[in-house]
């Protein structure tokens, strides 16, 4: 484990190897995570401290939204992996975990400044109620933990 105290109650340390206890939680959040880790090692590490029952919500960039397929083939954000809903569903069930949520949303265009954004807030809505299925900017997933 690489584990860094910072204080009475904050770790730092590798998510793939996490100093708690097997059953430990009864949630784990994980947005924005997969899309920088080995994402199987990290189920797995969820899995291990999530107590029987216990949910883990993640987001993760859908492959499919237009603005990750640009940025993809201009080499933008190399860092950043994509994923698509079927591959998701397929690293969870085959860890043991449960789909109780699973959906694609968010507008995939993204706008530099606050009062713009406000303004788009309308666009963002219609286009999620046209297309959110298909082309949205990111996979949400809320999974419970099955097997012991």
């Amino acid at each position: 484990v690489d584990l860094k105290r910072t204080s009475a109650t904050t770790f730092i340390c590798n998510v793939e190897d996490t100093p708690y206890e097997n059953n430990y939680f009864d949630e784990v959040i994980a947005i924005g995570l997969l899309d920088y880790s080995h994402p199987d090692n990290t189920i797995k590490e969820a899995f291990r401290v999530l107590k029987k029952g216990g949910s883990l919500r993640i987001m993760v960039p859908n492959r499919n939204c237009p603005y990750h397929m640009v940025s993809g083939i201009f080499g933008l954000r190399k860092d950043k992996r994509r994923f698509i809903l079927g591959e998701m569903t397929s690293l969870l069930r085959e860890n043991g975990f449960g789909i109780r949520y699973i959906t694609i949303r968010g507008a995939c265009f993204y706008i530099p400044t606050k009062w713009l954004q406000d303004i788009m807030i309308p666009v963002y809505k219609m286009f999620d109620n046209a297309f959110g299925d298909d082309f949205g900017n990111n996979i949400y997933i809320r999974a419970e933990k099955q097997q012991v």
